[in-house]
């Protein structure tokens, strides 16, 4: 029961003791709103004194203190409001002011849950941000591995013409062999193989540049490949510090963190197993690289490499249709010439001596090709263990990533736990003497009420005795009120007679202006009808005019160039009009 309905039952109780009699009554209804205004006027003055009292600058600092300080407010919150209740709560003077004073504590207590968790959105905001980050360095390091795979794709196909080039070679130099063995004074074809070994070599050199340019490239993939998985590694190591700040700072939303750090792992695994996966296929494609290296070796025995196309075998054929006429004439030129024989031989034995020291010369080109081969060789088995190279550090920086990762929930998981123990312990206590407290005061607030209630009540008897002779004082002048209306009602009677006799006359005077009104009204409507007679004579008027200006027209269009009859004066025609308008009657 509130204090109102308290003070009420009491009023009743004592109006009860006074006695039955009617004319007390009405006292009793007066007693009951007088004690009630008496209250409310008393709590009207406590409020007012509980607002200038929590209006004082030492609340106005501790509410500052709780707002400058929303981050450590958990843990000075005991202390604050111990101290606040201790030196400023025995200054009241009601209960209704202390459980405003805990109100307006609970409401600051709200207003600085509300900054906490404005904060946790803003750090929540930060780490989307993060994750977009990582999103997006995970979006270029895919792109690159593509750009990659499209390289190795490139490199995987020069190879392959590299091979069938080479087994063109071994071809030209096996049939450029037979052809020498069956005609050895050929010296014309043996110069144009020359020629054609010179291009060869020089396409082996354009060759070895562009493999130089795709190595770069590579390389140069590989290091931006190393930069973006440091990158992610130092995205990684931030997101440690922040997690660490932010457990540190605001434990009590460390669950939702563990829920969203989990979200991004499981967003940010696959696009490690795509990492994996590009990896492995780098790794399958330097293992097709090597073994079509190991074919290349295999079949390039006695070969050069070589950078011919089509155009290159239109060449060869050229070159074996021009060696078979060659051999034709040397036949011809034989068949002719075996009758000089004899006389020819020394110039000839000379010649097959030349033709010897060409086929060494030709024989030295071909292995100082087949070295440089092997070069290349050893070249591409090291450009394939530097790749080898480049997949395991890419491997040991995911693993490092995959540490850091699990370092990193272990970690937060710890500091979870233990401060998740620390606050539940701490908001337990607080808000068990928080209750104990306020319980205290209660009880204090109850008691000063009883004391209060007594005081008060003995005014309020007092106050019943002297109502009840301003009440009797009243009855009195109600008496005299009423002889007073009595005489005023007569001679309202008298007056109202006087009225009704002037009303009779004011009902005659009414009728004499009805007769009036109705001689009025005969006269207008002559007159309307005057009005009317003269409107349509108007009319008619204007109609003839009407008429005879058509006439007119009519006879002006119809009359030509020469002279016109003039007709008679038209002003008889307008006197009649005028006539007839002037005696409408007629």
């Amino acid at each position: 029961m509130s204090d109102a309905e308290k003070a009420a039952e009491l009023m009743k109780i004592s109006v009860e003791k006074m006695g039955d009699s009617p004319n007390k009554i009405p006292v009793e209804s007066k007693s009951e709103t007088c004690e009630r205004t008496s209250v409310n006027s008393h709590t009207m003055k406590t409020d007012i004194e509980k607002r200038e009292h929590f209006s004082s600058p030492t609340a106005d600092r501790w509410i500052e203190s709780h707002a400058q300080n929303g981050e450590n407010a958990s843990d000075s919150l005991h202390s604050n409001f111990t101290n606040f209740y201790c030196h400023e709560v025995p200054c009241r003077t009601s209960s209704s002011s202390k459980h405003e004073d805990i109100r307006d504590a609970i409401l600051s207590l709200i207003n600085i849950f509300r900054d906490n968790s404005d904060k946790l959105e803003r750090h929540e905001a930060r780490e989307r941000q993060l994750g977009e980050q990582l999103r997006k360095s995970f979006a270029l390091v895919d792109r690159k591995q593509g750009n990659e795979e499209s390289t190795l794709a490139a490199i995987s196909n020069t190879l392959n013409k590299i091979n069938r080039r080479l087994e063109i070679l071994e071809n030209i130099t096996n049939e450029g062999v037979s052809c020498k063995e069956s005609s050895p004074s050929n010296n014309n074809g043996q110069a144009e193989l020359l020629v054609k070994l010179n291009s060869l070599e020089q396409s082996i050199k354009n060759n070895e540049y562009l493999l130089q340019n795709i190595h770069q490239k590579m390389d140069q993939k590989l290091e931006s490949i190393a930069r973006d998985v440091i990158q992610t590694q130092t995205t990684a190591t931030l997101i440690h510090q922040d997690l660490k700040q932010f457990s540190a700072a605001h434990t009590q939303t460390n669950t939702d963190l563990i829920s969203t750090f989990d979200s991004k792992l499981t967003e940010i695994r696959p696009h490690l197993e795509k990492f994996d996966k590009v990896l492995e296929l780098q790794s399958k494609s330097v293992q097709q690289t090597t073994a079509l290296l190991d074919n290349a070796k295999s079949n390039a025995v006695t070969n050069v490499p070589d950078s011919l196309t089509n155009s290159n075998n239109q060449q060869i054929a050229d070159m074996r249709q021009a060696i078979e006429r060659n051999v034709e004439l040397l036949k011809e030129k034989i068949g002719h010439a075996e009758e000089a024989l004899a006389e020819k031989q020394q110039t000839i034995y000379n010649e097959l001596l030349k033709s010897t020291k060409g086929n060494e010369d030709m024989k030295g080109n071909i292995i100082k090709s087949y070295g440089q081969l092997l070069g290349e060789i050893q070249g591409f088995s090291k450009m394939d263990k530097l790749l080898i190279q480049t997949a395991d550090n890419v491997l040991d920086a995911k693993r490092r990533v995959e540490y850091g990762t699990h370092q990193i929930l272990s970690e937060v998981g710890g500091l979870i736990e233990s401060s998740s123990r620390g606050i539940n312990d701490t908001i337990n206590r607080r808000f068990d003497m928080i209750s104990n407290e306020i319980v205290l005061h209660q009880n204090d607030a109850q008691k000063n009420l009883s004391s209060k209630i007594e005081t008060e009540i003995s005014q309020v008897w007092r106050q019943i005795g002297i109502m009840y002779q301003t009440l009797t004082s009243s009855a009195d002048a109600l008496n005299k009120l009423q002889q007073q209306t009595e005489i005023y009602v007569n001679s309202s009677l008298i007056t109202m007679d006087n009225m009704d006799g002037k009303v009779g006359q004011i009902t005659s005077r009414m009728s004499e202006v009805d007769d009036n009104l109705n001689y009025l009204l005969g006269r207008l409507s002559l007159v309307t009808q005057e009005f009317n007679q003269i409107k349509t004579g108007l009319g008619e008027a204007l109609d003839n005019i009407r008429s005879s200006f058509q006439t007119v027209q009519n006879k002006v269009k119809d009359t030509g160039p020469g002279p016109n009859p003039i007709e008679d004066d038209p002003s008889t025609t307008t006197d009649n009009t005028l006539l007839k308008i002037k005696n409408p009657a007629s």
